[in-house]
């Protein structure tokens, strides 16, 4: 009997020391995932998406191929992408997906190079609405999982936006929810429970059903949803959140990165013209691999929106960029 409880015993301890070196590895993957997403995307241009650490599946447009955004750092047109769905947190395998992206909304065309920040991280799912009634990916349905790898003091999964400065409130609708959000929130998302909207700073608006319910910096709101991922009821008043417990302060500051263009000071100002090899120069609008901006097959302004352009694809687009 005593032998057979030595497998046993060895493969028990074997386990929980993999597990406490893993939740000890967690700020360490954290630090890793973010540093590797600000680096890889930073040439990112508006109404872009850049796949900032693994792993994630995405679908895109028909007749276009997947492979187009499989790696970290492929940079692609948010209005290329149909769906979204990123990994879990699992330090052992290094995995942690992270999805950056820069999209217009209902920004005024008075500040013609700003744009919202999406940072999309952990267990979550992103389907574009296809209605073609808004702006590329100003419309989606998300479902954030409720995955744990044991990390402590950091939330997992969600969808962190921001909105720039001076550009007043922005209008999303996540799960047909109307939502007007100014500055920065948290969304959380399970069929059957909640669509949870936690506002680190500003104020979101949140509409279902013909009711409306506001929250301000340290407050949150939450919507029912059904198996459907609908809303099933009205907004619930709002409720007091804990920022600091939710251990995102690390990603804020990377929003903010993005949304205030100083991610971009990662690497030097140039012009790039793609030769369809990968060469080109690093500067904000530098041509990548595919000898386009960014992929998209067009031109990238100075600080702002990238512009499709037919003869993206044959590998002599150039990025302009300062």
């Amino acid at each position: 009997m005593r032998h057979r409880l030595i497998p046993f015993v060895f493969t028990f301890w074997l386990s929980v020391s993999l597990t406490a070196a893993a939740v000890q590895d967690c700020p360490a993957l954290v630090q890793k995932a973010l540093s590797r997403t600000e680096n890889a995307c930073a040439g990112m241009r508006g109404n872009q998406a850049c796949y900032g650490y693994q792993t994630l599946e995405a679908q895109l447009q028909e007749g276009l191929s997947s492979f187009a955004f499989n790696g970290v750092g492929d940079i692609t047109g948010v209005e290329t992408i149909q769906s979204l769905h990123l990994s879990a947190m699992n330090p052992v395998t290094d995995e942690w997906g992270v999805t950056v992206m820069r999209v217009r909304a209902d920004i005024s065309e008075d500040y013609p190079d700003a744009n919202v920040t999406l940072l999309a991280f952990g267990d979550v799912s992103l389907d574009a609405a296809q209605d073609g009634q808004q702006m590329p990916m100003q419309a989606f349905a998300l479902h954030t999982g409720d995955s744990d790898s044991g990390c402590a003091d950091i939330t997992e999964n969600g969808l962190l936006i921001q909105t720039p400065e001076g550009v007043g409130r922005i209008t999303l609708w996540i799960n047909d929810v109307h939502v007007r959000i100014g500055s920065t929130a948290l969304f959380q998302a399970q069929p059957g429970g909640d669509l949870t909207i936690s506002t680190f700073a500003g104020l979101a608006q949140v509409e279902a059903q013909g009711e409306m319910q506001e929250a301000p910096a340290g407050m949150r709101v939450r919507v029912p949803l059904d198996d459907a991922m609908q809303a099933a009821a009205p907004p619930m008043l709002p409720e007091a959140f804990d920022a600091e417990a939710t251990g995102l302060a690390s990603l804020v500051t990377t929003v903010t990165a993005f949304t205030d263009g100083s991610v971009s000071q990662l690497f030097g100002a140039g012009n790039g013209s793609g030769d369809g090899t990968g060469t080109g120069g690093q500067g904000g609008g530098a041509s990548d691999r595919n000898g386009d901006c960014n992929r998209d097959h067009g031109q990238g302004a100075a600080n702002g929106n990238c512009f499709g352009h037919a003869n993206g694809n044959n590998g002599n687009g150039k990025g302009n960029g300062n």
